[in-house]
C-alpha cells in the first residue's frame, strides 16, 4: 500500500514537471510583448503548447486559449489518483462561479450578453446552460439557474439585491456557496490552500470597499471574525507598483513553492502549475487583445 502511494506521487510529480516544461519561459513571454501583428504572434507560438489552439487571431482566440487551459486541467484529472477525484471536481467548480460573476456584472452594466458566449470559460454547467439561453436580465438568469445547484444561493443574494440594488449582494451569496463547497475537500493540502485563497479574497474585499467608501458587511466576508487579523497579515500586498490581483497571485505562488519545498510530492505541485498556467493564458489573452485592436 505504501509503495503504491509513493509510486502514484512520483508519477504525478513526473507528469507535472513535464507539463511545467511546456510553459513559456520568461524570455519568450517578454518577446511576445513586442509583437504587433497576428502573423507574428502565430509564428512565435509555433511548436509550443498553443500551436493547435492558435491558428488565427480573432474573436474566438480568447476562448481557444481558455480551452487550452482546460485541456491541461483534464490531463491532470486523468492521471491523478482516484482518491483526488472528489476534490478535483470541487476545484473545477470554480469556473461555474467565475462565469456566473461575469454574466451578472455584464447584465448589471446593461451590456449585451451575446458576446459572452464566446469569451466565458467554456466548461461547466453554467457555460452549457448559458450558451443555449438568451439572458438579458438578472431575473432571466435566476430562471436559468432553477434546475442547478446554484439557484438557492442566487435567490438568497437576489432577495437582498432587490432592496439594495448592489450586485455584490448576489455575487457574494454565490461565492459563499463556493466557499462552503471547499469545506468538503478531503485533502488537507487543498484545504490549507483554499483557506489562504479565501483569506486573500477577504483582504481584497476589505480593500476595495474601503476605497469606495462602502460599508463592509459580514455577509461579504468568508471570515468575518478575522477581519483585523487578515488586514495585518496581508497589508504588505498593497504594492503601488502592482495591482492587488497580481500581488495575490504572486503570494499564492510563493506559498505553493514553500509548501513544495517542505514536501516535493505534495498536491501543491498541481496547484503551482495551475496558477502559472492560468497566468500565462491571461498574459497571452492580453497580447491578443492588443493585436486585434
Amino acid at each position: 500500500m505504501v509503495i503504491n502511494i509513493l509510486f502514484e506521487k512520483e508519477y504525478v510529480s513526473a507528469r507535472i514537471k513535464a507539463m511545467n516544461g511546456q510553459l513559456l519561459n520568461k524570455e519568450k513571454l517578454e518577446s511576445l510583448n513586442q509583437i504587433k501583428t497576428s502573423d507574428e504572434f502565430i509564428s512565435a507560438l509555433h511548436k509550443s503548447a498553443y500551436e493547435k489552439n492558435i491558428t488565427s487571431i480573432n474573436e474566438k482566440t480568447s476562448t481557444n486559449l481558455n480551452m487550452n487551459f482546460f485541456d491541461s486541467i483534464n490531463k491532470i484529472s486523468a492521471f491523478m489518483p482516484k482518491t483526488f477525484n472528489h476534490d478535483m471536481k470541487i476545484i473545477e467548480s470554480m469556473w461555474d462561479f467565475e462565469n456566473l460573476k461575469t454574466i451578472l456584472y455584464t447584465i448589471y452594466a446593461k451590456k449585451d450578453t451575446i458576446n459572452l458566449k464566446k469569451t466565458i470559460y467554456p466548461k461547466g454547467i453554467i457555460y452549457e446552460t448559458f450558451i443555449q439561453s438568451k439572458i438579458t436580465s438578472i431575473e432571466e438568469l435566476g430562471n436559468m439557474l432553477k434546475n442547478t445547484n446554484y439557484y438557492e444561493s442566487f435567490m438568497i443574494g437576489y432577495t437582498t439585491y432587490k432592496n439594495t440594488k448592489q450586485i455584490c449582494d448576489i455575487t457574494y451569496a454565490l461565492q459563499k456557496q463556493y466557499f462552503n463547497l471547499h469545506k468538503k475537500t478531503k485533502t488537507k493540502e487543498i484545504s490549507d490552500f483554499f483557506k489562504t485563497f479565501f483569506e486573500l479574497e477577504d483582504f481584497q474585499t476589505i480593500t476595495k470597499l474601503k476605497k469606495r467608501n462602502l460599508k463592509l458587511k459580514d455577509t461579504y466576508l468568508y471570515f468575518p471574525k478575522k477581519t483585523d487579523e487578515i488586514k495585518t497579515k496581508y497589508e504588505k500586498l498593497l504594492n503601488k507598483e502592482l495591482p492587488l490581483k497580481k500581488s495575490k497571485e504572486n503570494y499564492l505562488l510563493k506559498y505553493s513553492k514553500r509548501k513544495i519545498q517542505e514536501n516535493p510530492f505534495s498536491f501543491f505541485l498541481v496547484i503551482d502549475y495551475m496558477i502559472k498556467k492560468r497566468q500565462e493564458i491571461l498574459h497571452l489573452q492580453s497580447i491578443t487583445r492588443g493585436v486585434i485592436a
